[in-house]
């Protein structure tokens, strides 16, 4: 595997992780952009038609988690960038992401953490990559389970690797993720054996 320089691997999480406020809320919803729009849907700063364009988002762009919605109900609050914004929930479209096997966590989440930078990222019901600065690991989902006296989360999810085992716990709760005033909307703390220990991150759905 190609291994990634501590700069650009610092770089990389900085560009990953550094997209935006959250606030937790106890459900997730994920949009996409209405496909039948005929142009792109502007992203404000504030949720007004006058508030300032800060981006644009072609018909079909997802996933994004509608973090918050304002008082008139017509606009969601989501990930952008290295801040937050809003879009018109008009022209906005429910849709469901996979998750893991009864869980809430979706398929695609990418925890990240520092000081030692480490990212990994669930890629699909049976595999995972966990990424250092020294490597980039595939690792295969052994198995997945629901806290035993909470409903929903936190999820443990087990991990094999050629090299070494994981147990990653994930939750949805804020997270900070130690370099900036910026919380996340899950938290992940990953038990490596017999390498790396614990490692203790934040997680985004990209």
């Amino acid at each position: 595997m190609k291994r990634i320089s501590a700069p650009v691997f610092a770089a990389s999480f900085a560009a990953l992780l550094g997209i935006c406020t959250a606030t937790v809320n106890a459900q997730t919803s994920y949009y996409k952009v209405t496909e039948s729009m005929t142009e792109h849907l502007n992203v404000r700063e504030e949720p007004s038609s006058d508030s300032k364009d800060i981006g644009d988002l072609k018909p079909g762009t997802q996933p994004f988690e509608i973090l918050e919605v304002d008082e008139t109900g017509q606009w969601g609050r989501i990930l952008w960038l290295e801040k937050t914004a809003w879009v018109s929930l008009r022209f906005m479209q429910p849709i469901e992401l996979p998750h893991l096997a009864n869980t809430i966590v979706p398929i695609g989440l990418l925890c990240a953490g520092t000081e030692p930078f480490w990212t990994m990222e669930i890629e699909s019901a049976e595999s995972a990559v966990l990424s250092t600065p020294e490597s980039v690991t595939p690792m295969s989902l052994t198995n997945v389970s629901v806290s035993k006296n909470r409903s929903k989360h936190p999820v443990a999810i087990e991990l094999l690797a050629s090299n070494y085992t994981a147990i990653t716990v994930v939750s949805r709760k804020a997270c900070s993720d130690g370099m900036s005033d910026i919380n996340y909307n899950w938290a992940a703390d990953i038990v490596m054996q017999p390498e790396l220990g614990l490692l203790s991150g934040c997680c985004v759905i990209r």
